[in-house]
């Protein structure tokens, strides 16, 4: 009986048939033994912790893997190893390595860049184009693992597809981490450390359904400015390929993974909107004027006048906008359509997370 039989939901293995599963008492396959050689999937319905007993197999003896399956494998080394130099004498047989926070993949015998490690207790999934066996290597090297997002809020799961994005971190205004969104809502973020990134996007409503809706991008900046939206960015079949302005679903024509573009390399650096209040135009003005303003996230917008003593004289937007560029002709009448005295007068945008304020002066 494990130690918290009510936190502890499934333990799910390599193959499927040796599932356990735990509905008020343990069901079939719950007496198995379970080596360290092996990887695991361990799903909870709360956070806990778990006591395993027993001893550690041999880390160093011959694993072997299967082609045209997932080979789930236990990373029990005290020190942490660079994934290429893990599996170098099988890297000609294989075509991705995947952990819990990252994955590498091979394309025309070039794997994608990736400076994470192994580390002790990983579950370590390989993808083989050939049977084959190794052991594991023997050069330690410091532990590096994945930031957590500090901008971003959403939850694992216990399996993500992994979605590579090419950006140019000073051409989008030095982002300090990317978000992945499906129909509005966070589906995994990432620090960004590099001009390629990469996303755990946690879109799986099971093992083999993907969520469906479009995606869309997100950028955060900290506190030096308002997160931007990206919902037009390029979808390239390989890291050398230029790329196609699309929109991705998950749930049409599944892949292993998926890169995406924001560099300058086809014109795919998306336009950077920040939410802005311009001087109107003209100015000073009789009775008309333009207002420019723009906004960087959806959400209500109200664009008011008021005069110098700070009453309200005429509101000229009050609505949900997307982000973008806009304009707001004032024609110097109060809310009731009747013609306002010469001034000063203040107009005001405010959205859900930023006010701004001008002046501009009527002359009759």
């Amino acid at each position: 009986m494990p130690p918290y039989p009510a936190a502890l939901e499934l333990v799910e293995t390599q193959s499927g048939l040796n599932n356990i599963y735990y509905n008020g008492i343990w069901g079939e396959h719950a007496d198995q033994q379970f080596t360290s050689v092996k990887g695991y999937k361990i799903h909870m319905n709360e956070a806990a912790t778990l006591e395993i007993t027993g001893f550690l197999e041999n880390p160093y003896q011959t694993i072997n893997l299967d082609e045209g399956i997932e080979n789930w494998i236990g990373y029990f080394l005290e020190e942490s190893m660079n994934p290429l130099d893990a599996f170098e004498a099988v890297l000609d047989d294989i075509d991705e390595i995947r952990t819990k926070y990252f994955a590498l993949v091979k394309e025309h015998g070039e794997w994608s860049p990736n400076e994470w490690t192994l580390n002790y207790g990983d579950l370590v999934i390989v993808n083989c184009t050939n049977d084959c066996s190794f052991k594991w290597g023997q050069s330690g090297v410091p532990e590096k693992t994945r930031a957590p997002s500090e901008g971003f809020s959403y939850g694992e799961e216990s399996d993500y597809i992994p979605v590579f994005v090419e950006l140019d971190q000073q051409a989008l205004g030095d982002p300090t981490e990317i978000g992945i969104f499906v129909e509005s809502e966070c589906k995994g973020a990432a620090v960004i450390e590099d001009s390629l990134v990469q996303i755990c996007a946690y879109v799986l409503n099971d093992s083999t359904v993907f969520d469906p809706g479009m995606v869309e991008f997100q950028l955060y900046y900290g506190s030096r400015s308002e997160n931007v939206l990206i919902n037009s960015y390029s979808i390239k079949e390989n890291f050398d390929d230029t790329g196609n302005k699309e929109k991705l679903d998950f749930s049409q024509n599944p892949q292993r993974y998926y890169i995406i573009s924001l560099t300058d390399s086809g014109n795919n650096i998306p336009e950077i909107i920040k939410t802005t209040l311009n001087q109107n135009y003209p100015n000073p003005f009789n009775p008309i004027t333009a207002i420019n303003y723009s906004i960087a996230n959806e959400g209500n917008v109200e664009l008011e006048v008021y005069n110098i003593k700070g009453q309200k004289v005429k509101i000229l937007i009050n609505e949900m906008k997307v982000p973008g560029h806009y304009q707001a002709i004032w024609n110097g009448t109060d809310d009731n359509n009747k013609q306002v005295a010469s001034g000063i007068y203040l107009y005001r945008l405010s959205t859900g997370k930023k006010t701004l304020n001008r002046k501009m002066l009527l002359l009759k």
